[in-house]
């Protein structure tokens, strides 16, 4: 990390081998929308950052961290790098993937997007 204030986050993958039908629409999502290379990622890395794979300083996570009083949001990191933005810390991408194995059934991602979006007010 250095001294330099900022967030590095590794980035994640989907497994190459087609999952069951069920889930077939949250692996497809994933890989073309979440599991982007590194160097992607690093052009709009403030648009491209999850939460899932990264590391920060305390210090920096203590000034700007998740803020847990808006109830079942699930834009937990879109604020996060939000505030990181608004805080000048910049977020490095680097290639250091975590492979992503928990896949929702087409209902459940579908339920989630539904939720996420009428949460949206709550920004």
């Amino acid at each position: 990390l250095g001294n330099d204030p900022k967030l590095v986050n590794g980035g994640l993958v989907y497994p190459d081998e087609k999952p069951q039908k069920s889930k077939l629409f949250r692996w497809i999502y994933g890989k073309n929308r979440e599991a982007l290379d590194y160097r992607r990622r690093q052009k709009n890395p403030y648009l491209s950052s999850l939460s899932l794979n990264f590391i920060i300083h305390k210090s920096i996570f203590e000034k700007v961290s998740f803020n847990e009083s808006i109830p079942n949001l699930r834009h937990e990191d879109t604020l996060f790098s939000y505030s990181l933005m608004k805080e000048n810390i910049q977020i490095e991408h680097i290639n250091n993937p975590v492979y992503h194995y928990g896949m929702d059934d087409f209902e459940v991602a579908i339920r989630k997007e539904n939720e996420s979006l009428h949460a949206l007010k709550h920004l």
